[in-house]
């Protein structure tokens, strides 16, 4: 309804008190209209993207934006009005989700370390990160320590390690297990070196083999062997 549209444009206007901030509000509510009221998972009665509100004495003072998933729930926004000085209202806006998403799964989004708005989502216990590199779930205090440790600057790296001493049940020794995997999804590049076809990385020159394999082992291991099997790397 447009009472609601405008209450959720007043919530969000009130983060923009300067008037030289107009053209910010306009444009984080048409962001926040385009992305979250023309959601492209409309709802079905079951599943989709559902507006939850939160009333004090009938008025509107939050709304909180979820996808309902077969198999749980996603947290996508929230919006709050600050003048409501209620401690901690996101954290209870997320407990209710996760009430309602329970006994299934319940998803906060991403998560950057370095981003203190984002930290929060790593308090809830038990929580979970997924590895970029190998797509498996890590218990997030784990995942943290290999963050701060890996990659102090940039938070993102492989988080998912081999338990029991870096060697899997055969006895193999895990980085050696990863490496073998990562040189077989390296030799599986499609490389675009501007001739008529493309090439892999046996196809080069033994030393342009030297100058890219590294390049492209980097590549593997930052956007993962099942996404990195659907690029063409045009080598430049």
């Amino acid at each position: 309804s447009l009472d609601y549209i405008e209450s959720c444009k007043k919530m969000i206007s009130k983060e923009y008190s300067n008037p030289q901030d107009t053209v910010k509000m306009n444009a984080a509510f048409s962001g926040f209209y385009r992305f979250l009221v023309e959601s492209p998972l409309a709802f079905d009665g079951t599943h989709g993207t559902v507006h939850q509100h939160y009333r004090i004495d009938g008025k509107l003072i939050a709304v909180g934006v979820v996808d309902i998933l077969p198999n749980g729930l996603s947290s996508v926004y929230a919006i709050y009005d600050p003048s409501q000085h209620v401690t901690a209202f996101g954290k209870y806006m997320s407990l209710r989700e996760i009430q309602y998403a329970m006994p299934r799964f319940y998803y906060l989004g991403f998560y950057i370390e370095s981003c203190p708005k984002m930290r929060y989502k790593a308090e809830y216990h038990p929580s979970e990160l997924l590895c970029p590199t190998w797509l498996k779930w890590v218990d997030a205090a784990k995942a943290k320590e290999i963050l701060k440790k890996e990659s102090p600057q940039r938070h993102c790296c492989t988080l998912y390690k081999e338990e029991n001493g870096g060697s899997d049940a055969n006895g193999e020794n895990g980085s050696e297990k990863r490496q073998v995997s990562t040189t077989d999804i390296v030799n599986q590049l499609r490389l675009d070196v501007g001739a008529s076809t493309l090439v892999t990385l046996k196809m080069l020159q033994g030393s342009g083999q030297a100058v890219v394999q590294p390049i492209l082992e980097s590549f593997v291991e930052e956007m993962g062997p099942e996404l990195s099997r659907q690029f063409i790397l045009k080598l430049v």
